[in-house]
């Protein structure tokens, strides 16, 4: 009569062509099923037997108690990844020196279930439960790691679907040794989202053996279109330290011969970086001078009597806008704010420091060494380079920090960066003409008010030689010469070749900026 009747109960086999209960079948009281086509109504029976109700019963009771252990492993499952996205999240350690519940030193992963477990009377009674029998059953550390591999592979997925869905992107990759000496390159991409938010996401980790443009190459096509299925073609940018963007052999060159597309674009905080770390190494005076700052820093941050007296030797009108003294700062081969808050905290309180050294020099109670180091930085001190460079570095890394920062900023635009390096360039080209105002605003940090003569080297006189004397340079014009404008033309030249990559992106883009319906966009 067309009626549908829902037998749960029932089940086909198609290589014998007949239904069976199941659960007689798993009762063993069904050896042959059932295969009458022509009197299907005889199945009503079978509901009607007292062992196919026995076997039902008994069948409903195994399947609640399967159901009810795998609710509770799902249960316990659930609170190891709400753990391990608590702290991978924050970006903690896992790990810890043991791996036992109840120990002060078992990892953060145990000691936040062990806070659960406080407030959870289920999550406690399975540890209680499992108390005694080795590792806690599905607490285990293989259990977490296997967790993290699959929390980590489904963010990668979803960040692999959002770009194919974007379809355009750009990528940036940079290296750097772990604590295993392991040399990893980090991969991140960039793209846009259907409502027009921009993203940039971490993607990998992947090892590497070498630096060489083609190693790199191969490991950049090999992750993107061997193992993520990501056409190199729909790439629209690539971005990496400057070591890496050889125009003939490096990165970016490779990766131009497959998609002239893939514009090359440096990263501009970290070019930043690299024209301060240029100028600083071509003078032998800021070499020195940089080491010195360190110096000072580590034989007064080494004991806690010598750091002790700092603070009391510095002006309140020397504090920063939190009102907070400032002292020596450690420096930083990659990170050039900590070298501006040092020389920041040096200029501001360059005689303060000076008088601490002093009174260190000729403390009868500290070791002889400790006031041979003292005496020898207040020598250091005392000249007139040291002040100069201190003032004027100062000065430099100021406005380059600043800058940096206003760079890093998220709704930071390529016109305004370019404008922004160009302010930079004007900037550090004026400091070429100051040379006498820095000057005169330093003489009273140092003890003699002048610049050292060095010793003129006096080659030998040939025959030949014309009978003029040589060009002697005082100590001014010398320092000058070797060290300021060495230094000036060096942070010039590296920002203005930086800015020249920048100008050239951004002015193929630029009629952007213009109205939509002119003739510029249109064209």
């Amino acid at each position: 009569n067309g009626e549908t009747i829902e037998r749960p109960w029932l089940i086909y086999s198609q290589s014998t062509d007949c239904v069976f209960c199941f659960t007689c079948k798993m009762a063993a009281l069904a050896n042959r099923g059932f295969d009458s086509w022509d009197h299907i109504g005889r199945l009503n029976d079978q509901e009607q037997y007292n062992e196919h109700r026995q076997a039902f019963t008994i069948y409903q009771t195994v399947d609640k108690h399967i159901a009810d252990e795998y609710n509770k492993k799902m249960e316990v499952l659930k609170r190891v990844v709400s753990a391990i996205k608590f702290l991978t999240t924050r970006s903690l350690a896992l790990k810890g020196t043991n791996k036992t519940f109840g120990s002060l030193n078992n990892c953060n992963f145990l000691g936040c279930l062990e806070f659960l477990a406080e407030y959870d009377p289920f999550l406690a009674r399975h540890i209680e439960w499992n108390a005694g029998h080795g590792t806690t059953l599905y607490l285990s550390p293989t259990i977490c790691e296997e967790f993290i591999k699959l929390v980590s592979n489904k963010v990668k997925q979803n960040i692999v679907d959002e770009l194919k869905s974007a379809k355009y992107f750009s990528f940036s990759i940079d290296s750097m040794l772990d604590i295993s000496h392991t040399d990893q390159l980090t991969f991140i991409v960039l793209y846009m989202l259907n409502n027009r938010t921009p993203m940039e996401c971490f993607l990998k980790f992947v090892p590497i053996t070498s630096h060489t443009g083609l190693h790199l190459f191969n490991v950049i096509t090999e992750t993107l279109s061997d193992e993520l299925s990501i056409n190199l073609n729909d790439c629209r940018g690539q971005t990496f330290v400057n070591n890496m963007s050889s125009t003939y052999s490096g990165v970016q060159a490779r990766v131009l011969e497959v998609n002239r597309k893939a514009v090359y674009n440096p990263c501009m905080s970290h070019s930043l970086n690299l024209s301060g770390c240029a100028a600083a190494e071509l003078s032998i005076n800021a070499v020195t001078f940089f080491a010195f700052v360190q110096k000072h820093y580590v034989f007064s941050s080494g004991s806690t009597y010598r750091w002790g007296l700092l603070p009391d030797s510095l002006n309140e009108e020397t504090s920063d806008d939190n009102k907070r003294k400032l002292l020596p700062q450690h420096l930083s081969d990659t990170r050039w704010s900590t070298c501006a808050d040092a020389l920041r905290s040096l200029s501001l309180n360059y005689k303060s420091y000076q008088s601490v050294l002093q009174a260190l020099g000729v403390d009868t109670l500290q070791k002889s060494d400790t006031r041979a180091e003292a005496n020898s930085l207040v020598g250091t001190m005392n000249h007139m380079e040291t002040a100069f460079t201190t003032v004027f570095w100062s000065k430099i890394l100021t406005r380059i920090n600043e800058t940096s920062k206003l760079l890093q900023s998220e709704t930071m635009d390529l016109c305004t960066a370019v404008a922004l390096l160009k302010l930079l360039s004007e900037f550090v080209v004026l400091q070429q003409n100051n040379f006498e105002q820095c000057h005169n605003s330093v003489m009273f940090l140092s003890a003699t008010g002048n610049f050292q003569v060095k010793r003129q080297h006096r080659p030998k006189h040939m025959a030949d030689d014309s009978d003029e004397p040589a060009v002697v340079l005082t100590g001014e014009e010398n320092f000058k010469v070797d060290s300021f404008y060495v230094t000036v033309d060096s942070l010039v030249s590296n920002l203005n070749r930086r800015i020249h990559v920048y100008s050239e992106i951004d002015n193929r883009f630029c009629f952007l900026r213009d109205d939509l319906d002119s003739i510029a966009v249109k064209e």
